[in-house]
């Protein structure tokens, strides 16, 4: 079965979904996103996403503060994620990442100066069970979050989330399931 993605304006199998290493994002953590999930009702066979428009209208929110243009209205998004969750066929529990960033300059140089950068979006999906199985073993991470005015926790910044992975990989390494 192909995964799809949604990525430039259409629908691509997941496995074609590729960024350049001179990505602004990738190079300066120039995006936002929304972690969103869909359940699986056996009985009526169909998903359910859990507020999808309110994650939209966060991630314009999100936007907004980085100066990234989303490339289609909320309910048009909305629309475009039921379909890539359709298409993709799934029958269980579904994560899938909408994912906002600046991607390349306009001018062939590389810059932090977002002004010349286009804006570019994609949604992947995929089969994501239980975050975590049974109870969790939890620790206090020794990691702390920035001061807002440093990078916003109001919005879902990419860069910002180096912190959470930084925290997770800290209680893996500790014995833990998660970190707080």
């Amino acid at each position: 079965m192909t995964a799809w993605a949604y990525m430039d304006g259409q629908y691509i199998p997941l496995e074609e979904a590729r960024i350049s290493i001179t990505t602004h994002a990738f190079l300066y953590g120039t995006a936002c996103f929304e972690a969103l999930r869909a359940y699986w009702n056996e009985v009526q066979e169909q998903l359910y996403v859990l507020h999808l428009r309110k994650h939209y209208e966060r991630l314009a929110d999100s936007c907004r503060m980085l100066g990234i243009g989303l490339p289609d209205t909320i309910d048009n998004l909305c629309r475009i994620t039921v379909e890539l969750l359709r298409k993709n066929g799934f029958r269980e529990d579904t994560y899938f990442r909408p994912f906002a960033y600046k991607s390349k300059e306009k001018t062939g140089q590389i810059s932090l100066d977002m002004r010349n950068v286009d804006d570019a979006f994609f949604i992947w999906a995929r089969p994501f069970g239980r975050y975590i199985k049974g109870s969790a073993r939890a620790c206090i991470s020794s990691w702390r979050q920035t001061d807002d005015n440093s990078i916003s926790r109001r919005g879902k910044i990419s860069a910002a989330y180096i912190l959470s992975a930084l925290a997770r990989t800290e209680a893996g390494h500790n014995g833990y399931d998660e970190a707080i």
